[in-house]
């Protein structure tokens, strides 16, 4: 891929190397997540393993990795100028809950006392990037973990500051006991592949820090470091962000985590669509749609490429279906090409909602030429809760208007 960028798309020697380095951190992220969901997932299937503990520990890795898949698209998207940033509404204590579930454990491990410290709240949901502040807090508490001897100490300071209605500065503090660093190595903390080397027994790509200072620089916010050699580190972390008392999903309140016997309902109590039609060409990706959308209490029907869709579609009663979920790559004809000529049909229920799946999260880009088309858009991978929140945005009559402006 090296290569091929800079044969034919002239790409200077200085961008080859940040992607190169960017591609080893990544490849160095990944693989201790992906150990850990194999491991985790071998063991329940060796051993017909009815312990929950496995299954959590492979949950949260995924989560880890999905975590850091969307904090480099947020990276690749507003360094490239393609997008807008993704913004969602989350409470604080949402927003940490993940990353002191991932660190915990490697704190427990050295023995290390980890702390989250919260201060009084302005509000209770702020909008940011969930998945680039949380990749910025696990790569700040994780490189304090490495440089803290066993019995020390890593704190997280959480505190709101007030700026005007429904905004606040977001003011973030990762302190830990651990051994500090010499002067010299201070002002290339934030360089590419730099690393003190004093504890020998840590390892690493030497790049979390410099992409840290990257997506704090991106979410248009400023990190600070203050350290010295043998007594510890502080990294202070500076985020406006607009911020409220309810939470909105787009512009539409729902709540932030449903009752199972609620779960059915959306927004202002209008329940989610009764029957779908799903063209997904993978069974395993097929399975898991399926499933979430019963869980939702949703009606399904398959369909595995593009003329299978168009064929199923026009042979139902009209109204039989109150949303396609499409997937965009499909066998034979692609699901835009479906899409364009489900809206042909001369079929009155033709315009009902089409939400498009794709696993790249850059095609977003192509349906926004489908505005007036597609509905809305869902990317793997996604969860339960990424599903309910597509369905209950195409429940609201400026959906149309919402998503144009969002991809």
């Amino acid at each position: 891929m090296l290569k091929f960028l800079k044969e034919n798309l002239n790409t200077s020697r200085e961008d080859i190397s940040a992607l190169r380095a960017y591609i080893a951190y990544l490849a160095h992220e990944i693989k201790t997540p992906l150990n850990s969901i194999y491991g985790n997932l071998e063991i329940l299937k060796m051993e017909d393993c009815t312990d929950n503990r496995y299954l959590d520990n492979a949950i949260l890795s995924t989560e880890y990795l999905m975590n850091l898949v969307n904090s480099s698209l947020t990276i690749a998207e507003l360094e490239n100028d393609t997008g807008v940033i993704n913004m969602e509404a989350v409470s604080l204590e949402e927003l940490f809950r993940y990353p002191e579930r991932m660190l915990e454990l490697a704190a427990m491990r050295k023995k290390i006392k980890l702390q989250f410290l919260f201060g009084d709240a302005v509000y209770r949901y702020l909008y940011l990037n969930k998945a680039a502040t949380q990749q910025i807090i696990i790569n700040l508490i994780s490189n304090a973990i490495k440089y803290t001897n066993e019995g020390g100490t890593v704190s997280c300071h959480i505190t709101q500051e007030y700026l005007e209605e429904k905004r606040i500065k977001l003011l973030l503090k990762v302190e830990d006991t651990g051994i500090g660093m010499e002067n010299e190595f201070v002002i290339h903390v934030w360089d590419e592949f730099t690393r003190e080397g004093r504890k020998e027994d840590v390892k690493g790509t030497g790049l979390g820090m410099s992409v840290t200072k990257r997506l704090v620089e991106l979410l248009n916010g400023s990190i600070e470091i203050e350290t010295k050699a043998g007594q510890g580190t502080k990294v202070f972390i500076e985020l406006e962000v607009d911020a409220d008392d309810v939470i909105y999903d787009l512009e539409n309140p729902i709540e932030e985590e449903p009752e199972k016997e609620k779960i059915n309902q959306g927004i202002n109590g209008s329940a989610l669509p009764k029957r779908a039609l799903v063209a997904e060409d993978e069974e395993a990706g097929m399975d898991i749609i399926c499933k979430y959308l019963e869980m939702l209490g949703i009606e399904v029907v398959k369909a595995y490429d593009g003329d299978e869709v168009i064929e199923t579609f026009n042979k139902s009663e009209i109204n039989f279906y109150d949303v396609i979920l499409m997937d965009i790559n499909l066998p034979g004809k692609n699901g835009m090409d479906a899409v364009r000529e489900i809206r042909k049909m001369n079929r009155v229920d033709k315009e009902l909602p089409i939400i498009a799946i794709t696993a790249d999260d850059f095609e977003r880009h192509r349906v926004d030429t489908m505005s007036g088309e597609i509905t809305g858009y869902i990317i793997k991978p996604y969860r339960l809760k990424d599903i309910r929140s597509a369905l209950l945005n195409i429940r609201s009559d400026i959906c149309h208007e919402i998503i144009r402006r969002r991809i």
